[in-house]
């Protein structure tokens, strides 16, 4: 499956209760990564969405720093896919 196809998979979804799902692939971006989380939380709007954060196996300490901000910030469960 190409990444367009995976795209389409993950915005044709409906997740209920929310209004629009905004999707951000990333790989490798630790630096960079806890800025972009930030801007979604900062969104102001009438209506509600979710952010899905997609990481393709970053081997940079990436998804160690999206789990600190989750758990700082969030009451949720997260998982990771181990393989590409």
């Amino acid at each position: 499956m190409d990444r367009r196809n995976v795209y389409q998979s993950f915005s044709s979804n409906v997740i209920p209760g929310f209004m629009v799902n905004v999707s951000c692939m990333t790989y490798n971006q630790a630096p960079y990564i806890t800025e972009t989380m930030n801007g979604f939380c900062i969104q102001q709007t009438s209506f509600p969405f979710v952010c899905t954060i997609m990481d393709d196996c970053s081997t940079d300490e990436e998804q160690e720093v999206i789990k600190l901000y989750l758990k700082e910030n969030f009451d949720l469960e997260i998982g990771f896919n181990l393989l590409n």
